[in-house]
């Protein structure tokens, strides 16, 4: 039989079964039946061999191709190098002994017994980290004998005998200046008396689930994305991958969700990871654009995080700044040079690239009263970590209240001169407002660098 396709309205299938060629024909999924699609298998004798089914990651599939398409409800993805037919869940559809897992490479959810690959398929660290502070401050090893050694070092004992500074494999000791310690002619530079750092001179190995990076390089995702990263990154790539994103750019995927702020969370991909801020995707609940009043929506556990609000992409509701303390959307920042004429980048987070918002930074002196009645000047910091200050609607609670750290905006209902830190409503002080009480405790934010009274 000669057949000549004038549409392309006809599906695939009907096609296959109106035409004889070499193509084979679509198998139904077998709606998750025992030996098809989904169901859980040890061996191919557990599948129905006889309709093209096999046993991979414990659960029963057949090949796919571009001339051999997957039914209505599978997705056909790579595993172990061959393609096969993945039935697609929801919840828990899956049959008994298989689980619902997300296919990372198309970022859907599959049936599957075996762990699926993760959303990172591997990491390219081209860069090693170097010691960034070379200074006494980073000597934070000490020794049995009481001798300080900078970090990236261990203490060992000399061939003089007694205690010395030794720096970790893949590392090496450098003056501030740049000069190796460790001389051609055998000689060094460096003695007990001496600052330096021990620097990295090789890559650390590295893997998608390494957190903090010690070297930059690139996630590549699963799903084909690469996502570069710096040294002293929070995230891994794992985490980056699979919830994260770029703050300041909200690169999530999928169009439906925006880059926000979780504060003092651990990694999603990796539940016994260390607590920190992490960027992750949250659905995009509004187009309301730079200037327009917003409001914040909080999380399913009752927590607020920065970016969930209806602001649209690359904005985020904040109060810093604004007349009456109201929320407002405000541009995400990664540079002081983003922001408008009269504003800064305040520091947002522990992320990196390190994020923040653009606020009005007027200026304003500590203590002073030209911020007018019902507002008092507040310190904050940018993301180039010097300090500014800007006129802040006063709240009600007085020093010692509980507040909210993680939006200090408007004081987070701190009274005049106070500011929320660590949790509780403390004075504010710097070189030109002493403590009325207490000592003042630099936030060491630069010249005239302001603090709390503790």
């Amino acid at each position: 039989m000669v057949c000549r396709v004038r549409t392309f309205r006809f599906s695939i299938a009907l096609l296959l079964a109106a035409c004889s060629g070499p193509t084979s024909p679509v198998i139904d999924a077998g709606g998750g039946g025992p030996g098809t699609s989904g169901a859980p298998c040890k061996a191919a004798s557990q599948c129905q061999t006889s309709a093209g089914f096999s046993c991979t990651l414990g659960v029963c599939s057949r090949a796919c191709s571009d001339t051999q398409p997957c039914g209505n409800n599978e997705v056909c993805g790579e595993l172990g190098g061959k393609k096969r037919c993945l039935s697609l869940c929801d919840g828990d559809t899956c049959a008994a002994g298989s689980a619902c897992q997300t296919f990372w490479p198309t970022r859907q959810r599959v049936c599957a017994q075996a762990p699926l690959f993760g959303a990172c398929r591997s990491v390219m660290n081209v860069t090693p980290c170097t010691t960034t502070t070379c200074s006494q401050s980073n000597f934070t090893s000490i020794c049995e004998d009481g001798r300080a050694c900078p970090s990236n070092s261990t203490c060992g004992i000399t061939e003089a005998g007694g205690f010395g500074c030794y720096c970790e494999p893949g590392f090496d000791s450098f003056l501030c200046d740049g000069t190796r310690c460790a001389q051609p002619n055998g000689s060094t530079v460096c003695d007990n008396n001496t600052v330096y750092s021990c620097n990295a001179t090789e890559l650390i190995a590295e893997t998608c689930t390494t957190e903090p990076h010690g070297s930059a390089g690139t996630c590549q995702c699963a799903d084909g994305r690469l996502l570069p990263f710096i040294c002293g990154e929070t995230d891994s790539c794992e985490q980056r991958c699979a919830t994260g994103c770029n703050y300041a750019a909200s690169d999530c995927p999928e169009q439906t969700k925006k880059c926000g702020l979780a504060f003092d969370v651990p990694g999603d991909t990796m539940p016994t990871s260390l607590k920190r801020d992490r960027p992750v995707c949250t659905d995009l609940l509004g187009n309301r654009q730079r200037g327009e009043t917003c409001r914040r929506v909080a999380a399913a556990d009752g927590g607020l995080m920065r970016g969930r609000d209806d602001c649209g992409l690359g904005l985020v509701c904040d109060t810093a700044g604004e007349v009456r303390g109201e929320p407002r959307c405000h541009k995400i920042c990664s540079a002081l040079t983003v922001c408008a004429a009269g504003e800064t980048c305040a520091y947002s987070g522990l992320t990196f690239p390190p994020a923040g918002v653009c606020v009005k930074s007027p200026g304003c002196t500590i203590g002073g009263t030209e911020c007018g009645p019902g507002k008092s000047c507040t310190p904050n910091k940018n993301i180039s970590r010097d300090s500014f200050s800007y006129c802040k609607f006063d709240g009600i609670e007085d020093a010692g209240s509980s507040c909210t750290s993680g939006f200090e905006d408007a004081g987070s209902g701190c009274g005049t001169d106070l500011s929320c830190r660590s949790g509780k409503c403390k004075a504010t002080c710097s070189p030109q407002k002493p403590c009325i009480s207490g000592t003042c405790r630099p936030y060491g934010w630069g010249a005239n660098d302001p603090g709390s009274c503790e």
